[in-house]
């Protein structure tokens, strides 16, 4: 007995120091996959593919955290600009994108792919030829994984171009393959709201939020239904589920905007000064959140309209004058700027606004004869020039681009439409604050221009 125990005793004291060592090999051997992991990328690889992911799902909040993490990191840094620079494409910064894709080519980046980026950046606002046109349908063909975001793209370019019928077929044709995709549901909503059908659209926003609850987009475009029916309320019930994160300003703005339409000012007051006071730059990250490109500083220009309303005229002088110097279009923010100058004595420059307000009245006048020649002949396509060129100069830059964008969808070589894009692109470019902005910028001049002489079948640049 005393033997066999001296025997078990001296057994586990030499099996004690083996186990020990076979644990320090294989953490050292851990330590060491964990090392070359770090050194061959494989955080960075794995930081882009949950960013693809979330980009892919819509979660581009959480991408932008991903590819933060992953430029602090030693690997493939090109996949993380063209990342980047696609995040920026979808929140509609293309300025942003250009500047990351130029990173992304400088560090080798497949050039295909980035051509495709950019094609598809022109037709998501409606800038399309029949080439880019085959090519988006070809990629929609071959159901890559980001065959989503293709013909979201391509869905909203035709409908910027009023060409609803092939917008809802290619809906139609992608919800069969991908019934659970709530962006379908989405894009039906807009189309449907663009044309006035508010009791479909509202349905469509709300199918699309039983997709996906989350999808910040629907609710906003719902909310503004609601608000639309002087429902402000349901509204304010809808926004508050948002206010948080990247599109918290916007929906701050949003939700002032329906306490003012409830009658409680003081709460829209407060929330209006909570997001001027931050400045029009702060807001536009928050906008984009929600797909929308406010041309106006919303928040200090309707706050400067209710300091008027209530009486406080130096605090709508302040306000309004934050608002105008954003957009000097702000037709809104200007009628009440110059109601302020009378009411503080300042009766010279009040003049000076007020008469520049009647100018654009008796402009804006010329709309309504305008818009009448357009629902009688459809294809009249001098009316729908016209009528953009009085809003791009009057009201908004966006609106005026639409109506003469729209002019070629009915013929593709209308020369006034050519002209003026051509116009406009060649002074985009002399302001571009980056080499691939003006690039871009100057070859859609070229093209625009080109077709004045002889239409070109090229690709729109």
């Amino acid at each position: 007995m005393r033997r066999q125990k001296s025997k078990a005793v001296k057994t586990n004291k030499t099996e004690a120091p083996r186990k020990g060592f076979r644990l320090f090999v294989l953490m050292g051997l851990l330590v060491g996959l964990v090392v070359v992991f770090f050194v061959r990328g494989g955080v960075t690889r794995l930081a882009t593919d949950m960013a693809n992911d979330a980009i892919l799902l819509r979660r581009y909040e959480s991408a932008e955290s991903w590819l933060s993490f992953a430029q602090r990191t030693l690997g493939n840094q090109a996949q993380v600009e063209f990342l980047m620079g696609r995040l920026d494409r979808l929140n509609g910064d293309f300025n942003g994108m250009l500047k990351h894709f130029h990173q992304a080519h400088e560090l080798g980046f497949d050039g295909k792919k980035l051509n495709r980026e950019q094609v598809l950046a022109n037709l998501s606002i409606g800038e399309m030829d029949a080439v880019a046109e085959g090519m988006a349908r070809d990629w929609i063909a071959e159901l890559p994984d980001d065959v989503g975001l293709i013909v979201d793209a391509f869905v909203n370019g035709l409908a910027s171009q009023s060409r609803f019928e092939e917008a809802s077929k290619l809906l139609e044709d992608y919800e069969e393959a991908f019934p659970n995709d709530a962006m379908v549901n989405f894009r039906f909503g807009v189309m449907n709201e663009h044309i006035r059908g508010n009791a479909r659209a509202e349905k469509e926003y709300l199918k699309a939020l039983e997709k996906d609850p989350g999808f910040v987009q629907a609710a906003w475009c719902l909310a503004r239904i609601r608000s639309g029916q002087n429902r402000p309320e349901e509204a304010i019930e809808i926004l508050t589920k948002f206010d948080h994160g990247r599109q918290s300003l916007a929906v701050k703005t949003f939700m002032a905007h329906c306490f003012q339409q409830a009658g409680d000012l003081e709460k829209s007051a407060e929330l209006f000064r909570e997001v001027a006071d931050k400045g029009h730059e702060a807001t536009l990250p928050a906008y984009r959140a929600v797909d929308e490109v406010p041309e106006r500083f919303l928040a200090a220009s309707e706050l400067g309209v209710l300091y008027v309303k209530l009486g406080n005229w130096e605090e709508a002088k302040k306000y309004l004058e934050m608002a105008l110097e954003v957009n000097q279009r702000d037709f809104i923010a200007r009628n009440s700027y110059g109601q302020v100058l009378r009411r503080l004595g300042l009766n010279e420059q009040a003049e000076k606004e007020l008469a520049r307000i009647v100018e654009e009245r008796k402009e804006y006048d010329k709309i309504t004869a305008l818009r009448d020649q357009i629902n009688q002949n459809q294809d009249n396509t001098a009316a729908r020039v016209e009528m953009g060129k009085i809003l791009f100069k009057y009201e908004s830059e966006r609106f005026g681009l639409f109506w003469i964008r729209s002019a070629l969808t009915y013929d593709p070589k209308c020369r006034d439409a050519h002209q003026f894009l051509g116009d406009y692109y060649t002074q985009k470019a002399e302001h571009a604050t980056s080499t691939g902005e003006k690039q871009m910028l100057e070859n859609k001049a070229k093209y625009h221009l080109a077709q004045i002489v002889s239409p070109s079948t090229s690709v729109l640049p």
